[in-house]
């Protein structure tokens, strides 16, 4: 007959050794998962760090380009120190962001304006202030349907096909980790004020 002291003591040390054991795995996966994730925070930081200092460097008439690798599924967006929509973290001055999230051009309006950038940087990004009166930021031109997947028909009963419009985003997407080249340049506008462009 076995001692039952013995098994009971050996039942619980086994149990012990495997609750440490799972647990010290679940921090590990936990560790590895947070060095992940806040990577592309880190990356974003990065990169408008460096189109602070670039921007804050050169003189007005002047232009540089900065090579960055891109942080997937963030944009870059400016907003001049007059613009009501900029995020609260810009102050009363003009400022450039890097944000999470990604604007289509179903999402800019008529006028060129857009109602999420402001929302998205508050809520996860980074924004910097810069040395100049206005912030124009140039991305692509992309084209998008203006009736969803498919045409519409009319009144009359005649099916017309979906209208392809095309729009100069007025943010730089990084829609993949690739380099970019961003132009920035400062123009001296008319009664001394001073515009930021970033172009890609």
């Amino acid at each position: 007959m076995r001692n039952k002291k013995a098994d009971l003591v050996n039942n619980v040390l086994t149990t012990i050794i495997a609750v440490v054991g799972l647990a010290l795995i679940l921090y590990a996966a936990w560790r590895l998962y947070s060095a992940y994730a806040n990577q592309d925070a880190t990356n974003a930081q990065s990169i408008i760090n460096t189109m602070e200092a670039r921007a804050n460097a050169i003189q007005e008439g002047q232009s540089a380009n900065v090579v960055v690798r891109g942080v997937k599924g963030w944009f870059i967006a400016g907003w001049s120190k007059d613009d009501k929509s900029r995020p609260e973290s810009c102050y009363f001055k003009s400022c450039v962001c890097i944000c999470s999230g990604v604007i289509r051009p179903g999402d800019i309006r008529a006028d060129g304006t857009f109602e999420q950038p402001p929302i998205l940087c508050q809520q996860k990004g980074f924004c910097r202030l810069v040395d100049a009166n206005k912030v124009e930021v140039v991305g692509k031109s992309e084209s998008y349907s203006t009736a969803g997947s498919g045409g519409a028909f009319g009144s009359s009963g005649a099916y017309s096909p979906p209208e392809t419009k095309s729009v100069v985003m007025p943010v730089i997407n990084m829609d993949q980790s690739n380099l970019y080249e961003i132009k920035v340049e400062k123009i001296k506008g008319s009664g001394g004020s001073t515009t930021l462009k970033l172009s890609v």
